[in-house]
């Protein structure tokens, strides 16, 4: 069964900030051809950055600077070229866009650069430290009074190289369409801004500027604790203050009242309201005490395994921070074959599981390329696209946008669903957008608020990710709601959905019900730990999930317990990852 991108070749300059792009493409069945020059040849045998990063890629250590007739002859049969050294470095080697375009009209060029290609710091040195510190990340990591952090393993790279592989797959559906290559610029500085949870809009939306806040934060002079100590370890646990996460606290109050660490009086409170109350002054610190020092007896008395067993039994918004060989060696991982073994050694599965047409994760060579110059002009690819087969999963609609066509019914909500949702939504595709008002988003509870009012209309981070999204409320315990629900499904090409696993299914909008109802339908399920394993009942948020991930043990002072990133980190990196699997799904 050929692989969603078996037809892609793929040529790869880039250096150690743009290598995962390639290897998201050639997880994803591309053929990636990776040259390295000659003095990084020993990063290749000593550099886990560069192995990771070339995994199912062909590589050949050569200076493309030097080789350029072998380069111009892969560049005429390449689909996508690959590079960090930007455009104006590349204009600089005579390889200026005219003249690629006269190579390869079709030719989809790739700049993953620090800041981009264009703008004042187009030329700047950039290293991960301060490409995160110029996106504003760093400011809002760490504690508030030491010094901004950033997270110890490089993450601009990752941000920018997986937007870079999502941009290769929306203009891939436009030269189906229309035969023309282009040039995508990838600013790391601007894809890192996304884990900032919208609090880049401060200023624009008059909301009081961002602080760090690691630990837990402060509402109306009332500190609110998140992280803990555990028997063996530190432990992160979100006080439910909020109306979506109420039915969270109730559960762990009456687990903290079953073990005698609180009053009867302590089950009684109106937990969605309480972060309001605090902001107004009508909760003290005197009141919240006995509260939060119930929870932090509960947990200083189990461990790390204990905790999340209970997190995932009793439905809790608890987890323990987890280092990365945890995460490795856990059971979840093993029954999920998320670890594989292979004579190369460990690598990880891969980032979506997609049952009609898996990822190869291929870890050989790629086979060799012809080096004869292409013979196919921009009018013969663009013919070719409008006669041939239909390669892109929905009804094309001419002039309105790569995406244009593309009908998703969206019920995912928070960020990393709705946030893939609207990077399709960007490039036109039509994105009905479901809510409950019974059940209100996440997203709507959290700041930066327009004009600092604490109202879920007025949330920026909601308008923001929902942006360019048609929206509507529905209430699916109604028979007119459900039939609503059901007249979208039969109109979609694909279905999105966040719920615990297992949700949709008891709600009567499972896969098969759903696939009756539209046979050719793609449905994508986004959850924190996926639909199996010991771990997928477990529901929360991407704070948990960057603890039991291993992100939150890699940020912190080395006299200090861990920081933790900011927010709800993997919500940030799951975005990307969701809006692949939808686009390598439309093309399967």
């Amino acid at each position: 069964r050929p692989a969603m991108l078996s037809d892609l070749r793929v040529l790869d300059l880039t250096d150690q900030f743009g290598l995962m792009c390639g290897q998201l493409l050639a997880d994803m069945g591309a053929d990636v051809q990776q040259w390295v020059p000659p003095e990084r040849e020993a990063l290749l045998r000593g550099d886990r950055h560069w192995q990771a990063y070339t995994l199912g890629k062909g590589v050949r250590v050569a200076s493309w600077l030097e080789a350029q007739d072998d380069l111009l002859a892969q560049l005429a049969e390449a689909d996508v070229l690959l590079e960090s050294v930007g455009i104006a470095a590349m204009a600089r080697a005579g390889l200026t866009r005219e003249r690629l375009e006269q190579i390869n009209p079709g030719l989809i060029h790739v700049s993953i650069t620090g800041f981009g290609s264009s703008g004042p710091k187009s030329d700047y040195a950039y290293s991960d430290l301060t490409v995160t510190a110029a996106s504003g990340h760093l400011f809002v990591t760490g504690s508030a009074d030491r010094a901004p952090l950033r997270i110890s393993c490089p993450q601009a790279h990752g941000h920018a190289s997986a937007d870079a592989a999502v941009a290769v797959l929306i203009a891939l559906t436009h030269r189906q369409r229309t035969g023309q290559g282009q040039h995508i610029d990838i600013s790391g500085q601007q894809s890192v801004t996304l884990a900032l949870l919208s609090r880049g809009l401060d200023g624009a939306v008059g909301q009081d500027k961002a602080e760090r806040s690691a630990y837990g934060g402060t509402l109306g002079g009332v500190h609110v604790q998140n992280q803990f100590q555990a028997r063996d370890g530190w432990v992160v646990a979100l006080q439910g203050i909020l109306p979506p996460l109420a039915a969270f606290m109730e559960r762990l109050m009456a687990w903290v009242h079953e073990e005698g660490l609180c009053a009867e009086a302590d089950l009684r409170w109106n937990w969605g309201q309480v972060a309001a109350e605090m902001m107004q002054g009508r909760i003290t610190a005197e009141q919240w005490a006995p509260v939060q020092g119930g929870i932090e007896a509960l947990i200083a008395g189990r461990t790390k395994a204990e905790l999340m067993d209970a997190a995932v039994a009793r439905r809790l918004l608890i987890a323990p921070v987890l280092t990365v060989g945890d995460v490795l060696d856990s059971e979840h991982l093993k029954q999920r074959e998320f670890v594989q073994s292979r004579p190369e050694g460990r690598r990880l599965g891969p980032f979506a599981r997609l049952a009609a047409s898996p990822l190869p994760l291929r870890a050989g060579v790629a086979q060799s390329w012809e080096a004869a110059p292409s013979t196919l002009s921009a009018t013969d690819a663009a013919t070719d696209a409008s006669t041939g087969p239909e390669p892109l999963g929905f009804l094309p609609q001419p002039g309105q946008g790569p995406l244009a066509g593309l009908k998703v019914l969206d019920l995912f909500w928070v960020v990393a669903g709705p946030g893939a949702t609207r990077m399709l939504a960007d490039y036109g595709a039509t994105v009905v957008h479901v809510e409950s008002t019974r059940r209100v988003d996440m997203v709507r509870n959290v700041p930066p608020y327009i004009e600092g009012v604490m109202e879920p209309e007025r949330a920026a981070c909601h308008h923001t990710t929902n942006c360019n999204k048609l929206n509507i409320t529905l209430d699916l315990s109604t028979t007119e709601g459900r039939d609503v629900l059901k007249d979208l499904l039969r109109w979609a090409d694909v279905y999105t959905e966040s719920f615990a696993p297992g949700v949709v299914d008891r709600m009567g909008f499972g896969y098969e019900v759903v696939k009756a109802l539209n046979p050719e339908i793609i449905m994508v399920s986004s959850c924190l730990m996926g639909q199996s394993g010991p771990w997928s009942p477990y529901a929360g948020y991407g704070n948990l999930a960057a603890a039991v991930s291993g992100f939150h043990a890699l940020t912190g002072q080395p006299d200090m317990p861990p920081t933790g990133c900011y927010g709800p980190y993997t919500d940030f990196t799951s975005v990307r990852f969701n809006a692949l699997a939808i686009l390598g799904a439309l093309r399967h």
